[in-house]
């Protein structure tokens, strides 16, 4: 699920910028290593500032991206 909230004043100013695109996005990996995605985000200079956040089980459950075993 890709959640775009457009193009937003940052709260403070992050590499000589003051603004720009926020976009939520919430997928399905299965037991991966997140540290592949995590370095090819830090090396895209257009990604001032991301957050990778694991959701245990019952919460991605709840929100429907997997399914109750």
């Amino acid at each position: 699920k890709t959640d775009k909230w457009g193009k937003r004043k940052f709260a403070y100013e992050i590499n000589h910028k003051t603004e720009g695109h926020y976009v939520v996005l919430e997928m399905t990996t299965g037991q991966i290593d997140m540290e592949p995605l995590e370095r090819q985000l830090r090396l895209v200079d257009e990604v001032v500032r991301h957050k990778l956040i694991r959701l245990p089980e019952q919460e991605a459950i709840r929100r429907g991206l997997i399914e109750k075993n």
